[in-house]
């Protein structure tokens, strides 16, 4: 038998078939046939991103050039150039202009879209023509156009807000200034009208725009605004340092129930406004029973309170509430008060009560921060600190350094220096009729200053030395008239005036005639029935936010006026007419919420306005009224006194409402009473004469006092 011993099975193949080598192969292919494709895509999205970031590049330098701008004016420059021009050169650029970056041309256009910016910091579209002299905001959409290396077409965009009020802080990498130095922006007197110029040192400028009162609801409501500027002067040209913009304004709020969240005072620090933190506190709301109030008076009730304990108070000057509070809790508030038949009576819970605030515009915003505080008022003939701005400058800063200096940080605020003192700017002389001189009132405003801002004002004005040597560095710091929150503001369209002679007149349009032609205060001229005599001309104005409104003081101490005289020379010839008889009395506001700086009065004969005067005793004020009127008897006299500019118009939406008033007296000695157009509003402008009313006197003895309020018309009389 033959055995085959040999190994049947296969052995495994030692390489690869053609078709898995060809199979290979076409994977390979594909997968570099990818890889370069995608290596391509890649080259060209890293070119197109660096292109596209060129182009953003470019639309973030133009925006920063149109934010740098260094007038407010038009300069005449063409719309797409990209040069720093003036704000209002910033329009459309439609024809575009080109920027080559390496071998990379771009194009820019822009669009520009225009807004004015309201109280409450929402914003509007401006309207030409509309009251607005231009634009607050301007929106700018930047786009860039280019063609990418494959020839498509490309496009990138940036939008961003080129703020009016932006030039002072803007520009520093244009202007190639230290982070610590503001950009040179050239100040231009013709943007800020009526600023006196007041030196503060090292070639340093300040001065405050004339205060320009804003009517709502025709009197109820006033909103006052006003710009504080410092500029650098060098040599022959001037430059921008700081913009501080204020509102004042008045509100009627509603008080609310327990507590709620409501931001503390924003308040001066030396080098820039601080916000108030959020606290819990009593708040306010709006008063629902007087619609059409400004949109900043949300604000004004909501935070117009001080917390228990709070450091610094909306108004650090306010003596702590004193009177019959009741069962009323403050919960560490102040008092605030509304009107009852003419009289301030603390406001509880869900009570009405009358408020006035100040703000300042910051980050954009305003914000509410610490009531004004006039520390000394100043009667000069108009042309004065214009005419000789240095002997005023200097005037005013001595009583600044001198009211200053005099502060003691362990008693401030409770205790403030009184200051007074007089430009001496001399008086006014008369010589002819039918001539009127402008005399001006100039209030020193000086804020709240907290505690380490005051010691390093201290320090700096002991150069370093005394008791407060830690808190400044005389080598570094600025100027301490640099950073000491003062104003001195032009007060003459909210300040009320008088004489102290019939020989002359005063003017003293009511303040819901700002709007008009007519509109006059502080004008002094000579009576019709004039004669020799040396006599004054008043200025009187509450120290507080209310003497901005010219409105309703919001309380008794708010009632407290600064008052200051201008000698008036009249020389004409003549003798002085013979002592008539008074009719003299209170004005009120009884259940309306009216403001009683805007009621008017006439007597006849003579016909003349009668004198609105204050009379303070204490720490209260009362407006107050003196006629006087011819004798026909020894003794005895027969007349008129007419009430007027009592009604007004409140404006909703596009509906206008005469707000209809009547007016009550006390006392037996008016003979009749005549209401004449009753329920029409005045309107000088339009020949409508309005409601008066007419009380007739017949054998009036001398001092009669007939006091006068204004209720609602379907109110009753006190």
């Amino acid at each position: 038998m033959i055995v085959n011993t040999c190994n049947t099975r296969r052995k495994p193949s030692q390489g690869f078939t053609l078709l898995e080598i060809m199979i290979a192969l076409l994977i390979i292919s594909i997968g570099l046939v990818a890889l370069a494709n995608l290596q391509g895509k890649l080259t060209r999205y890293s070119a197109l991103a660096k292109q596209r970031t060129l182009a953003m590049n470019l639309a973030e330098r133009e925006i920063e050039t149109m934010q740098s701008f260094y007038t407010m004016q038009d300069t005449g420059a063409n719309a797409c150039s990209t040069a720093q021009t003036g704000f209002d050169d910033l329009t459309d650029c439609t024809a575009g202009t080109t920027a080559n970056v390496g071998d990379m041309q771009f194009t820019l256009r822009w669009t520009v879209s225009e807004y004015v910016q309201n109280a409450d910091g929402t914003t509007t579209p401006f309207v030409s023509g509309s009251g607005n002299l231009r634009p607050d905001l301007k929106e700018v959409t930047v786009s860039v156009n280019w063609t990418d290396g494959q020839g498509a077409a490309q496009s990138a965009s940036l939008t961003d807000i080129v703020d009016a009020t932006s030039i002072f802080n803007t520009g520093r990498v244009l202007a190639k200034v230290d982070s610590n130095t503001p950009p040179k922006v050239p100040y231009i007197a013709t943007d800020f009208p009526g600023v006196v110029e007041i030196a503060i040192g090292s070639n340093k400028i300040k001065g405050s725009t004339t205060p320009e009162p804003e009517i709502i609801n025709q009197g109820n409501n006033v909103i006052t605004s006003f710009d504080v500027v410092t500029f650098l002067q060098s040599n022959n040209s001037a430059y921008l340092q700081r913009r501080e913009e204020f509102k004042v304004l008045n509100c009627l709020c509603t008080m609310d129930t327990g507590t709620a969240t409501a931001r503390e005072p924003t308040v001066w620090n030396g080098t820039d406004y601080s916000l108030g933190t959020e606290v819990s506190k009593r708040t306010g709301s709006v008063s629902s029973s007087e619609s059409g109030q400004p949109s900043l008076c949300g604000e004004c009730c909501r935070d117009h309170h001080d917390a228990t304990g709070a450091a610094i108070k909306y108004d650090p000057w306010r003596p702590a509430f004193s009177g019959d509070a009741g069962t009323f809790d403050f919960l560490g508030d102040h008092a605030h008060y509304h009107i009852v038949n003419g009289a301030k009576e603390l406001a509880d819970e869900g009570d009405d009560y009358m408020e006035a605030c100040r703000f300042i515009r910051k980050d954009g915003l305003f914000r509410l921060t610490t009531d004004m505080a006039l520390q000394n008022l100043d009667n000069v003939p108009a042309s004065y600190p214009g005419n000789y701005n240095d002997d005023y400058s200097t005037s005013v800063i001595d009583f600044v350094t001198g009211f200053s200096g005099s502060i003691d940080p362990a008693t401030y605020p409770a205790v403030v220096p009184a200051g007074t003192y007089s430009s001496g700017a001399g008086g006014i002389f008369l010589a002819n009729l039918g001539v009127t001189k402008p005399a001006m009132a100039r209030g020193i405003y000086v804020d709240f200053i907290e505690d380490g801002l005051l010691k390093k004002i201290l320090c700096l004005q002991a150069d370093g030395s005394g008791p407060y040597t830690d808190y400044c560095d005389v080598s570094k710091d600025p100027t301490w008239l640099e950073i000491l929150p003062f104003y001195d503001v032009d007060t003459t369209s909210l300040a009320n005036w008088s004489r102290a002679s019939s020989a002359i007149v005063v003017t003293n349009s009511p303040i819901s005639d700002i709007d008009k032609t007519t509109f006059s205060r502080g004008g002094v001229s000579i009576a019709q029935d004039h004669f020799d005599v040396e006599t004054v001309a008043t200025a009187a104005i509450e120290h507080s936010n209310t003497g901005l409104t010219d409105t309703n003081p919001i309380d008794p101490d708010d009632e407290l006026e600064e008052s200051s005289d201008i000698p008036v020379k009249v020389v004409i010839g003549g003798t002085p007419p013979a002592s008539g008889i008074l009719v003299q009395g209170n004005i009120n506001a009884g259940t309306s919420q009216i403001n009683v700086e805007t009621v008017r009065i006439r007597q006849y004969s003579p016909d003349i306005d009668c004198e609105i005067i204050s009379i303070v005793s204490g720490h209260t004020s009362q407006k107050a009224y003196t006629c006087d009127l011819e004798e026909y008897a020894p003794g005895v006299a027969t007349g008129t006194v007419t009430v007027s500019d009592y009604n007004a118009v409140k404006v909703t939406g596009s509906t206008s409402t005469v707000l209809n008033r009547k007016v009550c007296y006390n006392g037996t000695d008016v003979s009749s009473t005549q209401v004449l157009n009753d329920g029409v509003m005045a309107d000088p402008d339009l020949a409508v004469t309005g409601e008066v009313t007419v009380l007739s006197f017949t054998n009036l003895a001398a001092n009669t006092v007939v006091d006068i309020t204004i209720a609602n018309q379907d109110g009753n009389c006190p």
